[in-house]
């Protein structure tokens, strides 16, 4: 596991744009909500395909309609489109690419965000209510523009997946 920040309690510290591992020593790589934090997430998914195997498979999770976090290391928003164009660009074929989170949870999120700026009554009645309106979301493919606040894709780099006794994840020379 890796993140950029001194902080994090990961295992390698590194700028997701140069993985500091050798070429194809990965067997599976899972991105949850990490592209949108990038400048250039194209060249990330480039990368993520360098460090998998033939046949290893990439999960990678990102969102559409959320509000701002981690500001101001907050870049991107994909559509599903979008995320499987580039993720064909960096070198992938992609089997699967679903919606997630439906117009309740994005109604919901609006919600919560003005109950923020609302008075004391007014914000906790409007959170009660985003929470009401959340719990009818539902996850899956939905129809071609409809609202939905993320996504997913599985994608896989062409080759055969071969296993090896030992990775050596030394920094490319």
């Amino acid at each position: 596991m890796f993140d950029f920040e001194e902080t994090a309690p990961v295992d390698l510290l590194a700028d997701m744009h140069y993985i500091p591992l050798q070429d194809e020593c990965m067997d599976s790589v899972l991105s949850i909500a990490v592209l949108e934090h990038t400048r250039l997430p194209w060249e990330c998914a480039r990368e993520i395909h360098r460090v998998l195997r033939p046949g290893g498979t990439a999960v990678i999770c990102v969102p559409f309609l959320q509000s701002e976090h981690s500001v101001p290391h907050d870049f991107f928003r994909y559509t599903v489109y979008g995320l499987q164009s580039m993720l064909e660009w960096a070198g992938f074929e992609v089997e699967s690419v679903e919606r997630l989170g439906r117009q309740h949870r994005a109604l919901a999120w609006m919600l919560l965000e003005m109950s923020k700026s609302s008075n004391r009554l007014v914000g906790l009645c409007t959170a009660v209510l985003a929470t009401a309106i959340a719990r009818r979301a539902r996850t899956g493919n939905h129809l071609p523009f409809s609202v939905y606040t993320g996504s997913y894709a599985v994608a896989r780099k062409p080759g055969i997946w071969k296993p090896c006794d030992a990775m050596d994840t030394s920094v490319k020379g």
